[in-house]
Order: C-alpha cells, then sequence, then structure tokens
C-alpha cells in the first residue's frame, strides 16, 4: 500500500506548528491513520507530490500569502479538480481573489498579517479547530470504512450476531490454545470474534482506537483518565467501564481526547 501525505503549500512554513498539533494529531485520533506532511514552496514541488507513485494525497492545505500566490492556488484547483483544499489566507487579501467559479475552496480559514509578529499562526485557535475538524470530517478518505458498518460473527454453532460499530465499548485479544480469540464487548454482552485485532481496527477505523498492543477502545465513550493506573474511563448509558493502555498510548489518547472530545462536550 502507498503511504499517505498531508500536504501543505507554504512559502515561508508558517503553518506547520499549526498543523502538526492539530491537523495531524486530529487525522491519527480520529480515523486511526498516520500522514507524512509535506511542505511545499512551488507549483512544481506541488504537483511532483500529488503525481507521485509512492504516495497519495488525500488533503491539501495552502496558505495565501499574497495576490501573487492566486495563480498557483488557480492552478491547483483546476487541475486536481477532486483534491479538497484547505484554505489558509492573511485577513488582508481581497477574498472575492478566490471566491470565483472553479476556486471556491472547501474550508477557509483566516489568518493574521504578515507584519503581525504575535499572530503569525492561526489568529482564532477555537475557530480553526473547529473548522478543520469540519473539513477533515467531509474530505476524508475513500479507504475508510463507513461508520455504522456492522460486522456478522457466529458466536457458537448456532448462532450469528450482528455488531453495530457504534454498540462497542472494547476489544481484548486473547491467546487460546495458541489461536488469538478477539473478545467484543459492546453494549448488549460480550462475543468472541475470530477476526483479527488489526482488521477490527480497520474496519471500525474513526469509531475504535488502539490503547495498548492487544487492545482497542471507542473513542467517544472516553469520558476520563485513571492517572495512577493508566486506565481510560469508559461511559454507555451510565454505566463506566476501565481499560488499560500502555504508557505511550495513554499518554496520546489523553492529549488527544483534551484537545478534540473535551471541547465538543463543553
Amino acid at each position: 500500500m502507498r503511504g499517505k501525505k498531508f500536504l501543505l503549500y507554504d512559502r515561508d512554513k508558517r503553518l506547520i506548528n499549526f498543523l502538526e498539533k492539530i491537523a495531524l494529531p486530529y487525522i491519527r485520533f480520529r480515523y486511526n491513520s498516520t500522514y507524512k506532511l509535506e511542505v511545499c514552496d512551488s507549483l512544481r514541488s506541488v504537483k511532483d507530490n500529488l503525481e507521485s507513485i509512492d504516495y497519495r494525497v488525500d488533503f491539501c492545505c495552502f496558505h495565501m500569502q499574497d495576490e501573487s500566490d492566486i495563480e498557483i492556488y488557480s492552478d491547483i484547483k483546476r487541475q486536481y479538480i477532486n483534491l479538497p483544499i484547505l484554505l489558509c489566507a492573511y485577513s488582508k487579501i481581497d477574498q472575492n481573489l478566490f471566491f470565483r467559479p472553479g476556486l471556491f475552496p472547501e474550508e477557509l480559514i483566516t489568518t493574521g498579517d504578515v507584519d503581525e509578529e504575535k499572530t503569525r499562526n492561526i489568529t482564532q485557535i477555537e475557530e480553526a479547530l473547529y473548522n478543520i475538524k469540519d473539513y477533515l470530517d467531509r474530505n476524508q478518505p475513500d479507504e475508510l470504512q463507513e461508520q455504522k458498518k456492522c460486522i456478522r460473527i457466529k458466536s457458537d454453532a448456532d448462532t450469528i450476531s450482528f455488531i453495530n460499530g457504534q454498540d462497542i465499548i472494547s476489544i481484548e485479544s486473547e491467546n487460546i490454545a495458541g489461536k488469538k480469540i478477539q473478545w467484543i464487548k459492546t453494549i448488549r454482552g460480550i462475543y468472541p470474534c475470530k477476526i483479527s485485532l488489526s482488521e477490527l481496527e480497520k474496519i471500525y477505523s474513526t469509531i475504535l482506537f488502539r490503547c495498548r498492543r492487544d487492545a482497542l477502545v471507542n473513542k467517544s465513550m472516553i469520558r476520563g483518565f485513571n492517572e495512577q493506573t493508566l486506565d481510560i474511563i469508559l461511559e454507555t448509558e451510565n454505566k463506566y467501564y476501565t481499560m488499560r493502555a500502555s504508557n505511550a498510548k495513554y499518554r496520546q489518547i489523553k492529549e488527544a481526547y483534551n484537545l478534540f472530545c473535551k471541547k465538543c462536550e463543553a
């Protein structure tokens, strides 16, 4: 499978910090998918990346610093019609330049003026965070599975169950007689499954997140954390569950939760 890229056109590279700390962590947590950030400063570099056979570009962020960039933006927008473009533009630029037929961006975020030292990055982080989440959700890659997808499993010789991803609380893998069995804990009970943990993670990519090598948790059910035990606290229908995470994953999940989920609940 080809690698994946988040492409950024930015001549002075002022949006790298914003994308690395907001956009890419959101992609990793929301879609269980890792992207390489590629920064370009010319049209040729953008085209080389878009036409590469080794990488697939799903998202493109274009930072328009002055009106001279409109020509490059226009070329990209017209040549790569299906490429979703997140447009960031300095507030001093006349927006009528790019809001023309065929040039409408999928999302626009306004940034501070070039000469404002204190506003080199996004000026309204809260609004930008909401906009970029909305943009990414509306333009997610084709390979991502349908969020409400069900899987069909055979619990025993006579019972067939259909499990909706949104009903899953957690999944743990267990080695029984040399064979891996996944125990799927749902709001209706616990079911054994022979589908691999990696495949289940892919099927429910927008719902589940790996909290350690042998376990997945439902991201939407996360309600808190226990620092002493590294437990993730999950809640559904006024019932609470805990799931132990690895050191690295615990920190990653907590940071993502505080950045994305907690703000949505407020």
